[in-house]
């Protein structure tokens, strides 16, 4: 895949943290690798980047409690005798697992980037087409809102660090509307509608800045990089 200028915007900020994380405790995949999604990348691709990027900064951590003596080698070698042979196993089982399941898997590893320190806003859609959507699958777990007010969404990011909403009256109230009308009038890949649609959704958020990322796939409404990019010069028109 192609390497953007958004893809280092995102994740260059946010994997320098996570490496800052990993060498005091560890635990920055689980800044890192939202970061990897957020930037366009599939679970597995993510997944994969991410172990790589790790290993560059715990060797460089490594080296610099080495060199000042803070290793003690005889525990360290019990540990890496448990790590090599768990590592090795969580990457074949990330292998067997479908794509959608480790999607799945996102809803827990938000709330735990959030409670790094990390804000992480996102207003996402209904099933779409062959899409299975974000905001009916959160609303199948019991007592989660999805319809939020502009002031309850982001005093809610402002207090617990994670927000995950859908259109409502109060936010994108006409793209609400038309998203619904796309799935049943055969409109789901009209280019002025997914252009209207994304960017309803991110000026409603109140953001200062934005960082688009264009999809293009067999999986993605745009199917190819000809589409990609005039989705990408719509936005920014």
């Amino acid at each position: 895949m192609n390497v953007t200028l958004s893809m280092y915007l995102i994740v260059c900020p946010l994997v320098f943290l996570a490496a800052v994380v990993d060498a005091i405790g560890g635990g920055g995949g689980l800044i890192s690798l939202p970061a990897y999604y957020l930037a366009g990348l599939s679970p597995t691709l993510a997944a994969g980047t991410n172990k790589m990027s790790a290993c560059c900064g715990s060797l460089s951590a490594t080296l610099k409690y080495m060199k000042s003596g803070k290793v003690l080698w005889k525990p360290a070698l019990c540990a890496i005798l448990g790590a090599l042979p768990g590592a090795y196993l969580g990457a074949e089982v990330l292998k067997l697992l479908n794509e959608q399941t480790v999607r799945v898997l996102m809803t827990v590893l938000v709330p735990l980037v959030a409670a790094c320190g990390v804000k992480m806003a996102k207003m996402s859609g209904r099933g779409l087409g062959h899409t299975g959507g974000t905001v009916d699958k959160l609303e199948s777990i019991p007592g989660y809102r999805t319809t939020l007010s502009a002031e309850e969404f982001m005093r809610q990011v402002e207090d617990v660090g994670v927000a995950v909403i859908g259109q409502s009256g109060n936010l994108t109230p006409a793209d609400k509307k038309l998203y619904a009308l796309r799935d049943v009038t055969a409109t789901i890949d009209s280019l002025p509608l997914i252009t209207s649609s994304i960017m309803s959704k991110k000026l409603a958020a109140g953001s200062h800045s934005i960082v688009l990322d264009v999809k293009i796939g067999s999986g993605a409404f745009m199917k190819t990089l000809e589409d990609g990019r005039k989705l990408a010069e719509n936005m920014v028109a």
